[in-house]
C-alpha cells in the first residue's frame, strides 16, 4: 500500500512539473494596431522551448485613400471605400533559455525564428456612369513574403502560478517578398486582355515587374522578389500550465 502511495504521488508530482511547461500568451501591443497575436509555448527541456504563433489583422487605413483615388473622367464619378488593410503571419521559432535554474519557460532567452505571412491594402470602388448605370469595381496590392527568417532576443516572466508575461526586447530579420497588383471589374464594357500587349511590354520594359496574368474582368502583374528588414518587439501577458 505505501509502495502504490509513492508511486502516486511521483506521478502526480510529475504531472505538475509537466503542467507548467505549458503557456498560452496574447500579445498586448498587437492590439492597438487592430492585430490579434496569439502564441502558444511548449517547453521541450528546462533550458529550451518551442513557439508557435498566428496573428489575424484588419483595419481601415484612411491615410492610404490617395494611394488609389481616381476620377471618373468625363462619362462619371467614381466613390472610393477606405483603404482596407488584412492579413496574416504564422511563426515559429526555437528559444534558448540562458539560466537552468528557473522554473520551466522563465528568463532570459535568445530565440531564432522562421515566419510567412501576406498582407493585403483593398479597396471597392463604384463607378456611377452619366446615365446612372453603376459598376463595381475592386483594387488590392499584395505584399508577400514568402519567407522570413532572424532573431529575437526577450525576458520570460512568470507572476504566481500560472500568470505569464513575455517581453521580447528586440527582433530583427529579413523577409524575401513579392507585390501582387491586382484590379477587377463587373463592368461588361471593359476586357482586360485588350491591354494584354501593352501590359507585357510595361513587364518586360520594367526590371523591378516579373509576371502578369489577364483576364475579361481581371488583370494581375506581380514583382520580381526583394528583401525587406523585420523587426520585431512586442509584451505578451498569459496563462500558464
Amino acid at each position: 500500500m505505501k509502495k502504490h502511495t509513492l508511486i502516486l504521488l511521483i506521478m502526480s508530482m510529475s504531472a505538475m512539473t509537466f503542467a507548467q511547461d505549458n503557456a498560452i500568451k496574447l500579445r498586448i501591443g498587437s492590439l492597438l494596431a487592430s492585430t490579434g497575436y496569439l502564441e502558444y509555448e511548449r517547453a521541450i527541456n528546462e533550458k529550451s522551448s518551442f513557439t508557435g504563433s498566428v496573428h489575424f489583422t484588419k483595419a481601415k487605413i484612411a491615410q492610404l485613400q490617395d494611394v488609389f483615388e481616381s476620377d471618373g473622367g468625363d462619362d462619371g464619378t467614381v466613390d472610393l471605400s477606405t483603404p482596407t488593410l488584412s492579413g496574416f503571419g504564422i511563426t515559429l521559432e526555437y528559444r534558448m533559455y540562458t539560466s537552468s535554474n528557473k522554473d520551466g519557460l522563465s528568463g532570459f532567452y535568445f530565440s531564432p525564428f522562421l515566419r510567412h505571412s501576406q498582407y493585403t491594402i483593398g479597396v471597392e470602388s463604384l463607378f456611377t456612369e452619366d446615365d446612372g448605370d453603376v459598376f463595381v469595381g475592386k483594387q488590392a496590392l499584395t505584399l508577400q513574403n514568402n519567407l522570413g527568417l532572424g532573431v529575437s532576443i526577450g525576458t520570460h516572466f512568470n507572476a504566481g502560478e500560472h500568470i505569464s508575461i513575455d517581453v521580447t526586447w528586440i527582433g530583427l530579420g529579413i523577409s524575401f517578398s513579392k507585390l501582387k497588383g491586382e484590379i477587377t471589374t463587373d463592368d461588361k464594357s471593359i476586357d482586360f486582355r485588350d491591354a494584354a500587349e501593352d501590359i507585357a511590354q510595361e513587364v518586360e520594359e520594367n526590371a523591378y515587374l516579373s509576371s502578369f496574368e489577364v483576364t475579361q474582368n481581371k488583370a494581375t502583374v506581380t514583382s520580381s522578389g526583394f528583401i525587406l528588414p523585420i523587426i520585431r518587439g512586442n509584451i505578451s501577458i498569459g496563462y500558464r500550465f
